[in-house]
């Protein structure tokens, strides 16, 4: 599936009513950072904070909207981990009935392009639960290989989950995207 039938774009303050019905789906967000939320107030407020922090850290980049034509499908994006710019870390959340169609590698490959070629990144990482099969077949899809594992260290209310960073250095992108 090429890349170019998705499409991406940032994030605005007039998203939120996309957002929402992602970040109201417990099962959805039950392996990531996102916070349950309640209302289009909360999904609106969520937004503008997202906004905000990633200007008060200038980010290179926003977070991403996927879209497959008009549709929205889901939001990715990638945060610096380190002041040189050297290594990025993604993450994706693709909407439920949008699962097993490849929409959550593509995003992977399109943050991990845009960390290498035009960010001029080192290395990319993913951290995900141990649980979330799905999310590593994707990160090991894109050529990204199992790091260490932190016991217990993702908590999401009273749960507590292992988590695994998952991590390509450019060299081996640059190799993998030969084969």
């Amino acid at each position: 599936m090429p890349i170019n039938q998705l499409h991406f774009r940032a994030i605005t303050e007039n998203d939120f009513h996309l957002l929402f019905p992602l970040w109201h789906n417990r099962e959805l967000i039950q392996y990531t950072y996102h916070p349950y939320m309640g209302s289009l107030e909360e999904a609106q407020e969520r937004v503008q904070k997202i906004i905000q922090r990633y200007e008060d850290i200038e980010a290179v980049t926003l977070p991403f909207l996927i879209f497959k034509g008009m549709h929205f499908i889901g939001y990715c994006g990638l945060e610096c981990q380190s002041s040189d710019l050297a290594e990025f870390e993604i993450w994706y959340l693709i909407a439920k009935k949008e699962h097993h169609k490849g929409y959550a590698t593509q995003a992977a490959q399109y943050l991990t392009n845009l960390a290498f070629q035009q960010l001029g990144a080192k290395s990319v990482t993913a951290d995900v639960v141990k649980d979330n099969i799905a999310s590593i077949k994707v990160l090991e899809k894109i050529g990204m290989i199992k790091g260490e594992c932190h016991i217990q260290k993702f908590q999401k209310g009273l749960i507590k989950h292992d988590l695994l960073k998952y991590i390509i250095h450019k060299t081996d992108w640059l190799a993998f995207q030969k084969q």
